[in-house]
């Protein structure tokens, strides 16, 4: 994105359990990655990002929350 590299991490679990993990979005810098973003999330099962227009656009796919239920919203982010 921006002629940039970036990496997305995202978990759908905590150590103990909890789905309230943040996906963390790292940035390429030389040969290592530093923490560039924290997006809160529920229970992630998947991430992508697409470019529509010029503007590139991450998207979130969440599996479940920390009721366990399953049929949740999953967020579409504009990258800015």
């Amino acid at each position: 994105m921006c002629d940039q590299t970036f990496l997305g991490v995202a978990n759908r679990n905590n150590n103990s359990h909890g789905v309230n993990t943040p996906l963390v979005i790292y940035q390429a810098s030389g040969e290592k990655f530093i923490k560039y973003r924290e997006i809160s999330s529920q229970g992630v099962r998947g991430m992508a990002s697409f470019e529509y227009k010029g503007h590139t656009y991450p998207a979130v796919a969440n599996y479940w929350n920390h009721t366990r239920k399953y049929n949740i919203n999953s967020t579409l982010y504009k990258w800015i």
